[in-house]
This record gives C-alpha cells, structure tokens and sequence, in this order.
C-alpha cells in the first residue's frame, strides 16, 4: 500500500472537528461578552439618566432597579467596572487567548453558581439557562479548547 500523502484541502488546514467546534464556540462567546457589555453599559447609563426610554431595559427585571439605586454611585461604578471587564473577556476570546478562555469561565461561573443554589434550595428560577451556561463553563474547561488558544499562541509567538 503507497504512503498516504497529507491532506490539501481546507477543511484539513481547519484542524479536527472539535477544535472548529471550539474555535466557533469561541467566537460566539466573544459576540455574547460584547452584547453583554453593552447591556452592562446601558444599565449604568439608565442609573445615572433615569427617566429615559432605555428605562424599558429595567422591564426585564422588575426588581433589580431598586437594588441598584440603594447602592447609589457604587453601583454605576460597579457596572462599569463590569462592563470593562466584559469588554477584556470579549477581546481576548475574539483572540483566543487562553487567558480569556478562563476569565470567560470563571465569569460565567460567578453568573451561574447564585442560579443553581437557589434552583437546588427549591426557589423559582428558570432551570434552562443554568444547563445552558454551566455546559458552556463546563467546554471552556475542556481541553480541547485550551489547545485552540495555545496553538494561536504558539503560532503568534510568546508575546501574544
């Protein structure tokens, strides 16, 4: 039997179906921690300007406007702070940095975690989007998307 030549075409250039996967889950992500901060701005720009039609933002959940304005300053502050730390999550996903891999992570953990207390202690929540996110927490961890960010790493050099 002749030696198998190497693959030329593009799907082979891609790498395996799980690092395309990982790479496309990558840039969705990068996509959500952008439209996320975004909201994270709005809802800081709806603090400081009440009154204004972005104050339809607060319709979703009825009852957090009261706890943000009790905090006061802190909590436009808060929310930018937020907002700047989505933004770093989003570029560095967009990069595949291995990095924003695990601040994705631990971001979407920190989001998660409150959810699935209060659904395990019997309260109403809606049990879908912590299936979802956990799912989402639980890729980031895996292997084979850490080899999606090192090999971009690798191929851009030790400064990337």
């Amino acid at each position: 039997m002749p030696p198998r030549m190497p693959s030329t075409d593009a799907s082979a250039k891609r790498g395996p179906a799980g690092e395309r996967i990982a790479r496309v889950l990558l840039l969705v992500l990068a996509v959500f921690f952008t439209v996320a901060t975004l909201f994270a701005l709005l809802v800081a720009a709806t603090l400081v300007f009440p009154g204004t039609p972005a104050d339809a933002l607060w319709a979703m959940k009825p009852g957090s406007r009261a706890g943000f304005e009790s905090l006061g300053a802190l909590a436009v502050l808060l929310m930018i702070v937020l907002a700047a730390v989505l933004a770093v999550a989003a570029v560095g996903l967009y990069r595949r940095r291995d990095w924003a891999r695990w601040l994705a992570f631990a971001l979407l953990v920190v989001n998660v975690v409150p959810d699935a207390v209060q659904a395990f202690a019997g309260a109403t929540v809606i049990f879908i989007p912590v299936v979802v996110v956990g799912a989402i927490a639980v890729y980031l961890a895996l292997p084979v998307t850490g080899t999606v960010c090192l090999r971009r790493r690798d191929r851009l050099g030790s400064n990337a």
